[in-house]
């Protein structure tokens, strides 16, 4: 079971690690595109604060439930320290960024309630991709999206960026 209490387990950060040096190697034998997202859901200490800790967690299991039915088969979620983090196999960087389009959507559209007050919540996304055999680390993907999912909340949140050059 998912740590929030949502539906089925995300993968945890060593499991993701995993998958993405398998995707990652399958993608450079092939020379398929590799598309990763990291989502943040933006102000997530506000919302600790304002509903505590377990309040917190049903938002993220609602939230994770949510993702989960937004992807494809082959596609992965995983935590990623206080970020959740997709890996989209045989993804272009369009393909990529209407994914991240349809996690900051589904953010958007929760309202949650605290202390009798409706709230919303807003996400931001960073968005890269390696399309060619010229990268050399696995661990470049995950990094270059986390990097401008940075870039998206230094910007004030609630968007999405792609990385500068991708991978």
């Amino acid at each position: 079971m998912d740590p929030y209490g949502g539906g089925p387990s995300l993968l945890s950060y060593t499991q993701f690690q995993h998958v993405l040096k398998a995707e990652f190697g399958r993608a450079r034998r092939y020379g398929v595109p590799l598309a990763c997202v990291v989502l943040a859901i933006d102000r997530l200490d506000a919302l600790r604060d304002a509903g505590g800790v377990v309040a917190r967690d049903q938002v993220l299991a609602r939230i994770i439930g949510r993702l989960q039915g937004q992807v494809r088969g082959c596609d992965v979620l995983a935590h990623w320290g206080d970020r959740l983090v997709a890996l989209l196999p045989q993804t272009a960087v369009e393909g990529a960024c209407a994914v991240a389009e349809r996690f900051r959507s589904v953010v958007a559209s929760e309202s949650f309630t605290f202390e009798g007050t409706a709230r919303r919540l807003t996400a931001s996304a960073g968005v890269a991709v390696v399309e060619s055999k010229s990268t050399l680390f696995f661990d470049s993907l995950p990094k270059a999206a986390e990097s401008a999912a940075q870039q998206a909340v230094a910007a004030g949140g609630d968007r999405s960026v792609i990385a500068a050059g991708n991978c």
